[in-house]
Order: C-alpha cells, then structure tokens, then sequence
C-alpha cells in the first residue's frame, strides 16, 4: 500500500498548474506540513485518514455543488482504480 500512495502523492506532481485554483501550490505546502505534524504524532493511518474525509466533503461540496463534488469523486475512484492496477503490475523492489 505504501507504493500505491507514493504513487498517487506522484502523480499530483503531473497536474497541469493551469488547471489548478489560485493559491494551489501554497495551499498545498501549508497542508502537508499539517499532515507531517499529524503523521509525526503516531496517529494510526486510518483516523488520519477519516479526520482528512470528514473536513474535505464538506467543502468539495461547497465548492463544487452536490452533483460536481459526485463528479469528483467517482473520477477520485477511477484514478485510485488506476493507481492501485498500476502498482500491483511495477516491480517490487528488495528492500
């Protein structure tokens, strides 16, 4: 599982900056510098992880309305689909 997120945190490396919200790429250092405080405290992953679904839903549907925020979601599955196949098909190494 720790290829497949070191996969998926890659891959919004790809975004195409115009396609992003003013603000973006600040937002996003503030976040995960939250997040790397969080992980520091040995919160399990999974209470992370529910903490960081129930402040984002609120808000994607806020900001995108019900039917965009469903929209987002169903393409967030694909991608993890996608990411998850991908992953399990590269080769593990040996560590």
């Amino acid at each position: 599982m720790q290829t497949l997120r070191e996969r998926m945190l890659a891959a919004a490396d790809n975004i195409d900056p115009g396609k992003l919200p003013s603000g973006f790429s600040e937002a996003r250092a503030v976040l995960r510098e939250a997040l790397a405080r969080i992980e520091a405290s040995a919160l399990p992953e999974e209470t992370v992880a529910v903490l960081l679904l129930t402040e984002m839903m609120p808000r994607l549907a806020c900001a995108f309305g019900p039917a965009g925020a469903t929209v987002i979601l169903s393409k967030m599955a694909e991608s993890v689909r996608y990411e998850a196949a991908a992953s399990a098909a590269a080769p593990q190494s040996s560590h």
